[in-house]
């Protein structure tokens, strides 16, 4: 087997396997970022209806919200208002382990070796190219071939380069930790109404606006890798110069 080949198939190899990585990295990101999204909505879904109830309930009793908002929830306790309660401490906990499921993906180095180990097989290939390349372009079967395949090594170099730059993008997130969404969730019998209903605008604190930034750029950055057509389709193209390469190592010479 010649030089050319053993160069080429290795990239198809790479190429092929790279096609189903950016796919599954994406994927895994894209799960943990929506789930996070889930918990987020639901949680602060749950405090708007948890004051509604509340407000509705004072006033089929004839009271006034204002005369009571500093009165601990425990006084109007009832087991509907203990769901709501429970509720929320199961969505802290849920959303306690998002930060360690975004680190392990995050910290996922597989496509970056693979990324790595296909840059010196494009080099590789295009050393090979280019020594028999004017003979190459003597041959009526390569003359126009060959331009295509050194095109197909420069797209996969920049789509190296653009999903080296994705992985970068995940890496640099630093996603909200649980203690800073805790006050906008842990509510308990002893919160005070007034606590719960100064939360019903969580929805537009700080600490929702951070988390709901960080999941549109996250869920961006994955959908950019699983877009990276270009592995996909190219592994073709891959193979044919594969196919190819001892009857273009035979026309081009051993220069």
């Amino acid at each position: 087997m010649g030089q050319l080949r053993d160069s080429l198939s290795n990239a198809h190899k790479l190429v092929a396997a790279l096609a189903t990585m950016t796919d599954k990295y994406g994927q895994r990101l894209t799960n943990v970022l929506g789930e996070c999204e889930g918990f987020m909505k639901g949680s602060g879904k749950g405090v708007n209806e948890l004051v509604i109830y509340i407000k509705e309930k004072l006033k089929k009793q004839k009271v006034s919200f204002e005369e009571v908002k500093n009165n601990p929830i425990k006084t109007i306790m009832d087991p509907n208002i203990k769901k709501y309660l429970e509720g929320f401490q199961f969505m802290i906990n849920e959303i306690a382990k998002f930060r360690p499921e975004f680190e392990n993906i995050a910290a996922d180095k597989t496509v970056d070796n693979n990324l790595t180990a296909l840059k010196p097989a494009l080099d590789k290939i295009t050393e090979q190219i280019h020594k028999k390349k004017k003979k190459l372009l003597q041959s009526k079967k390569y003359k126009s071939k060959i331009g295509g395949y050194e095109q197909h090594v420069d797209v996969l170099r920049r789509t190296i380069a653009r999903c080296e730059k994705s992985l970068k993008d995940v890496r640099k997130e630093k996603p909200t930790t649980v203690e800073r969404l805790r006050p906008y969730l842990d509510f308990t019998e002893n919160s005070t109404l007034a606590d719960i209903a100064d939360k019903m605008s969580g929805g537009s604190s700080q600490a929702y606006q951070e988390v709901s930034a960080m999941i549109l750029n996250l869920n961006k950055t994955a959908n950019e890798l699983r877009a990276e057509n270009e592995f996909r389709t190219i592994v073709k193209s891959i193979q044919e110069m594969v196919d190819n390469a001892l009857e273009m190592e035979k026309e081009g010479g051993n220069d």
